[in-house]
């Protein structure tokens, strides 16, 4: 399915976007939805590139392929068509078990499965072929009914690490393995009671080169291989991603930190704890975080804050999160509502309700121009002109 996508701002009264409102706090310009300015490229908004009707979960793009999980199945499609190369459930999988994330590599495509939460079965780590989905191996962990955060999963060339937290949050396991042949190298368990332990929870697990960076109510970075503590930063920050030779990242605040030393080049406070993995623009030094009640923009070189734009709900990494095209944020909050914003402004372009909160999540990612996004049907609101199932769009505006 080719063509031009066209959006209109029809909003409802329960829409929950866009007035520019001319508040300022701390120069942040802050919009909220209550009502839509007027945006003559709103009709030609999107391209849409393609379009299947099979929703995915947990989308990851590696080179020239994405992937993603539907319940116990992974799927690849070629991103440029979206013509599905495989898809496959793994072969030591359990029935009622769901796929919780997939992260691709050259070699490797780590698929994190976890228990349904009414059976008492442990977690499986497996690695799949990229080339046909055909399983090469899996390594089975303990018992869990819940993940510390969605995204508490990384994957490098060499190394896949995972955290898993306990039914009653009282401790954490942290797994470290080598996915070229699925061998278990470390497990550490984090106590939150233990007085000796510095760090006590992990929101989000990354991997740079040998060393596991782990974020929570502060920074640890351990040995991957190992998981000796290597170092400890006081920093309450949760979520975070490498861009280049920095790590952005927030929490209780919002950070700029050298990859190396975890030295902060700048460190703003914000009002609203940050809720989703942060987005990076390298050509407008813009960084977006997500909040309970909506997203921020900071400017990456100071870390002042620029603008705040309010959505209908909380904006997490569970239900899409933030991402950047082309000078564009897209938010998909836990409402539904998508939001559509100008980076440099903060003006509203689009917001619409896509989904109710009793559909299945829906997901995005951002790679070169290109947004790939997976949309449940949704049973309580009218179908709107963005798709259902998995899309690939692109920027039209003039």
């Amino acid at each position: 399915m080719t063509g031009c996508l066209r959006l209109t701002q029809e909003s409802g009264p329960d829409a929950a976007t866009p007035i520019s409102d001319t508040a300022t706090t701390q120069s942040t310009t802050i919009t909220d939805g209550t009502t839509v300015p007027q945006r003559q490229s709103v009709s030609d908004l999107f391209e849409l590139e393609w379009s299947t009707d099979r929703q995915m979960g947990s989308i990851q793009v590696h080179r020239n392929s994405l992937y993603g999980e539907s319940g116990s199945t992974v799927r690849k499609f070629f991103r440029e068509t979206g013509e599905l190369q495989w898809e496959t459930t793994p072969e030591h999988g359990r029935e009622d078990n769901l796929i919780q994330s997939v992260q691709p590599t050259e070699s490797v495509v780590c698929v994190l499965e976890r228990s349904d939460p009414d059976t008492d079965e442990p977690v499986r780590l497996f690695g799949v072929d990229p080339r046909d989905g055909a399983e090469l191996w899996y390594l089975e962990g303990e018992f869990a009914q819940w993940f510390t955060s969605s995204n508490p999963f990384a994957a490098s060339d060499q190394y896949a690490a995972f955290a898993q937290q306990n039914t009653d949050n009282s401790t954490t396991n942290i797994w470290t393995v080598d996915i070229r042949t699925g061998e278990r190298l470390s497990k550490t368990t984090i106590d939150e009671d233990d007085e000796d332990t510095d760090i006590r929870f992990v929101r989000t697990v990354l991997i740079h080169g040998e060393k596991l960076l782990l974020f929570g109510n502060k920074v640890e970075v351990r040995d991957v291989a190992t998981g000796s503590v290597l170092s400890t930063t006081e920093l309450d920050l949760s979520h975070a991603l490498i861009d280049g030779d920095w790590i952005y990242a927030g929490g209780s605040s919002v950070a700029k930190l050298s990859i190396d030393g975890l030295e902060p080049s700048w460190r703003t406070e914000v009002p609203s704890r940050t809720t989703a993995i942060p987005a990076v623009s390298d050509e407008q030094n813009k960084l977006v975080v997500g909040t309970k009640t909506g997203v921020r923009c900071f400017d990456t070189s100071t870390g002042d804050a620029e603008w705040e734009y309010r959505t209908a709900g909380e904006v997490s990494d569970y239900d899409g999160g933030v991402e950047l095209v082309d000078g564009v944020v897209w938010v998909f909050d836990d409402a539904g509502h998508l939001s559509v914003i100008d980076l440099g402004s903060g003006d509203p372009i689009y917001d619409e309700q896509q989904k109710s909160n009793s559909d299945n999540p829906s997901d995005m990612i951002a790679s070169g121009s290109k947004l790939y996004l997976s949309l449940a049907d949704s049973s309580d609101r009218p179908q709107t002109e963005i798709p259902r199932g998995t899309s690939a769009m692109s920027i039209t505006m003039e």
